[in-house]
């Protein structure tokens, strides 16, 4: 169960200051799984991906329900996995879950002042309303701009627009988001409390469901 210290940090979609220079990838998958990191390794030649980032899964909070994971990966590939007529081939052969996100992916212009493996990350998977996305886009808009200034911020790292999954019903956007450490995320949550009243307020008007995974770089 999480503590107080992993509470809401970052709405669904896209968080980041307008002088960010976003590159789109071939093909983006998030993978997350349990076991050993050498689970990707028959994925990673067959369809010649490389792995953008990948860590430990340390804690998880939200409404959707998940598996047990312990490790994820952001990937860039240069053919589908998921598309691939032998799906089978390069999925582990363990009774581990071993969930595969597939679709567009952006990866910006984030650099924090720490190193990758020193950071406090989270990757979020949303389920939209769709109800209003006129609303989302300009709520999301809003928050960006109050965050900015702050002390301590979060920063987007990447974005998936996911089309295809494996092992779960297909979300709509994974982001992965980091503090610059542990230390730097305690601080933000608790100097901005009425930041994250409106992330609150945010997941609930617009999206059905979601999970922040907590995460640690290797």
């Amino acid at each position: 169960m999480l503590s107080g210290i992993y509470r809401i940090v970052a709405a669904g979609g896209l968080l980041f200051a307008a002088n960010v220079q976003a590159m789109a990838e071939p093909i983006g998958v998030v993978a997350l799984y349990k076991g050993d990191k050498s689970a990707l390794s028959a994925m990673t030649s067959s369809h010649d991906c490389s792995i953008r980032r990948g860590g430990t899964v340390l804690a998880r909070q939200g409404n959707l329900d998940l598996p047990e994971l312990d490790r994820f990966a952001v990937l860039s590939c240069a053919e589908s996995p998921l598309k691939s007529t032998a799906l089978g081939t390069f999925l582990p052969d363990t009774a581990q879950p071993f969930l595969l996100l597939e679709g567009d992916l952006q990866e910006f212009d984030a650099a924090g002042g720490s190193q990758a493996d020193q950071r406090e990350y989270l990757l979020k998977l949303s389920y939209y309303t769709n109800s209003d996305p006129v609303g989302r886009s300009k709520d999301l808009a809003a928050l960006a701009d109050w965050v900015a200034p702050l002390e301590d911020p979060y920063r987007t790292e990447s974005f998936l627009e996911v089309h295809r999954a494996s092992g779960l019903r297909t979300p709509d956007e994974v982001v992965t988001l980091f503090y610059d450490s542990p230390e730097a995320g305690n601080r933000f949550r608790e100097a901005n409390q009425a930041v994250l009243e409106k992330v609150g307020a945010f997941n609930k008007a617009h999206l059905v469901s979601f999970v922040y995974l907590v995460a640690k770089a290797d």
